[in-house]
């Protein structure tokens, strides 16, 4: 049973709230107090109380309808003009979105052709607001869902094409010349030319287009407001309690990268660099079962004056693959993340399967390497290609991967650039089986999407990572770990000691 003080407080706290929502109902409003003094809005300052922040410059109270029907939307983007998927809110002032991101682009699209109300600007939770998948800074997607409630009926006139008699006279031959004329095909012909000879009279035909309905119009009014880099594929209805990143089942991404960057091999400056290097693998090698806990430090700054170099070699795919499929399975990836977060959040994650495949991309020699999972942490995907890419390119040691995965080990890991991770389609198996087979609900299903998908991607997004790469962006990153090798920011201390 709860004491009376704790009643007596948390009465005092409703109060309290309550007078305080009823101050902001008389600002808002602009009424007048009881005593006749002044109003309201005179007597509190919104800029400077505490009481009543400003949200947005809003202070307007209006009660604005929002639909009932639930809508997903699908829609691709080219990720380098933007800093993430996300809205962005700047800690110091609170203002949102003062950075460009692709969810307040698209927000204020939504809002531009009448999908969003204005004053619904910013509250996702009115809206019932979701998104499958969040994307870093310069990270493309081909396909992404997000959720919520939209006004989808959107006026618009009829349209009306005209056409000239001679695009006319070339249907009509070519329906012909399709036919299978019978015996009294000569009557056919002559009543085909009277007809054409008629239309050669007028100058113009009107023809009546069939009305769209009203998914189709609102895809083609958001698409004619969106930018160029962002594009929506289709709208359809879901459930009432679809939520698109909980109800996601996997994910699959992608990255390019080029073939030349796997023929090379890493050579160490001088013997010390090699020592510590040794050190370090049968290290690893010899505490692979060890759950004592070791975190790892940088090297001193001496040993850092010295690089190695690359030498070529012949590329060797099959051993990239057989490095990446150490990551298959449930794993425990909290080197693969920002180490801020660990001590809140569950680095454990599911990777269903992982391909690697050479294919040439706009005129380049590419491998992709695709990568399908539950869900993935903050920088995942970019950690665990560039310590396969280590270990590789034998910067790491070739036990690296299988060590970073034991939870008793703490690494320093880098990241590949951001320029060549897609975001491929995310998956909605379980929900298309529990919750529309009931509601009698479309399925939420990649297929019928995937030839505007495909086309975006290979028009727009394989464009864009061709760029990045003619920018020397990998010849960049493989100076950086030649400058800051794998076994220098590395140094094992197990319970305080150094490795010898």
């Amino acid at each position: 049973m709860s004491s009376p003080d704790y009643k007596r407080r948390k009465k005092d706290a409703r109060s309290k709230f309550r007078k305080l929502w009823k101050k902001r109902g008389e600002v808002l409003n602009g009424q007048n107090d009881k005593n006749g003094e002044g109003s309201a809005s005179n007597q509190y300052n919104l800029n400077n109380s505490k009481d009543f922040p400003l949200l947005n410059g809003n202070t307007e109270v209006k009660k604005v309808h929002v639909p009932k029907i639930k809508y997903a939307l699908a829609f691709g983007y080219i990720g380098t003009n933007y800093h993430g998927y996300q809205k962005q809110v700047e800690y110091k002032t609170g203002i949102m979105d003062k950075v460009k991101t692709v969810e307040g682009t698209v927000e204020n699209c939504l809002i531009k052709i009448g999908a969003i109300d204005e004053s619904l600007r910013n509250m996702n939770h009115k809206l019932q607001m979701s998104k499958s998948s969040r994307t870093d800074k310069g990270v493309h997607a081909a396909c992404i869902y997000i959720g919520g409630r939209f006004n989808v009926n959107i006026e618009e006139k009829k349209l009306e094409v005209t056409e000239t008699s001679s695009e006319k006279e070339t249907e009509c031959s070519e329906d012909i010349e399709d036919e299978e004329l019978s015996e009294n095909s000569t009557v056919v012909r002559k009543k085909l030319s009277s007809d054409l000879a008629k239309e050669e009279a007028e100058d113009e035909v009107k023809v009546e287009i069939k009305e769209p309905s009203k998914e189709e119009l609102f895809i083609k009014t958001l698409n004619a407001v969106l930018p160029e880099d962002i594009r929506c594929f289709k709208i359809q209805r879901v459930t009432k309690g679809f939520d698109a990143r909980i109800m996601c089942s996997k994910r699959k991404y992608e990255y390019l990268l080029p073939v030349w960057v796997l023929c090379r091999k890493f050579e160490f400056p001088n013997e010390e660099h090699e020592g510590i290097y040794k050190r370090l693998e049968s290290y690893m090698e010899e505490n692979m079962n060890n759950k004592e806990n070791v975190k790892a430090y940088k090297s001193e700054e001496a040993l850092y004056e010295e690089q190695g170099k690359y030498v070529e070699v012949e590329e060797y795919l099959e051993k990239l693959r057989q490095i990446l499929k150490q990551y298959e399975g449930t794993k425990d990836f909290h080197n693969f993340t920002v180490k801020q977060r660990l001590e809140t959040k569950n680095t454990q994650r599911y990777i269903e399967k992982i391909k690697v495949k050479e294919e040439e991309i706009e005129g380049m020699k590419l491998v992709r390497i695709t990568i399908q999972g539950q869900s993935f942490l903050y920088n995942q995907i970019r950690k665990m290609i560039c310590l396969a890419l280590q270990e590789y390119l034998a910067v790491a040691p070739k036990n690296a991967v299988k060590y970073a995965l034991k939870k008793s080990a703490t690494l320093n890991i880098n990241t590949v650039p951001s320029e060549g991770l897609i975001l491929h389609h995310p998956c909605y198996d379980t929900y298309n089986a529990t919750r529309c087979s009931m509601a009698n609900i479309p399925y939420i299903e990649y297929k019928d999407i995937k030839p505007e998908v495909e086309t975006f991607k290979r028009q727009y997004i394989y464009a864009e990572v061709k760029k990045s790469i003619c920018c020397k962006i990998w010849e960049g990153w493989l100076e950086t770990v030649k400058t800051y090798p794998f076994y220098l920011e590395n140094k094992i201390t197990p319970n305080g000691e150094d490795v010898k």
